[in-house]
């Protein structure tokens, strides 16, 4: 499967020199990790995970993917046919 095409200019960007933040809006995300250890903590034995982890669970996530992505798309998007 190939990078998506924002990871590819995050790539070209970070090659041409810019150093480059990564934000994230992952309301969505964190919602659902917290819904999910609410549920587990509900008799189930698991702990409930705090609302802030949830939210560095999920940047964690995000830049994992990101480096990943940008990792093996070769670090140009000229690679890529563009």
């Amino acid at each position: 499967m190939p990078p998506p095409p924002t990871c590819l200019h995050i790539a070209d960007m970070i090659e041409a020199g810019y150093e480059v933040n990564h934000r994230t809006r992952e309301g969505p995300q964190v919602g659902f990790i917290l819904r999910r250890s609410e549920i587990g903590g509900e008799g189930r034995g698991m702990h409930e995970v705090p609302l802030d982890v949830c939210g560095a669970d999920t940047r964690a996530q995000s830049d994992t993917l990101c480096s990943r992505i940008c990792r093996t798309s070769s670090g140009s998007a000229a690679s890529q046919g563009r």
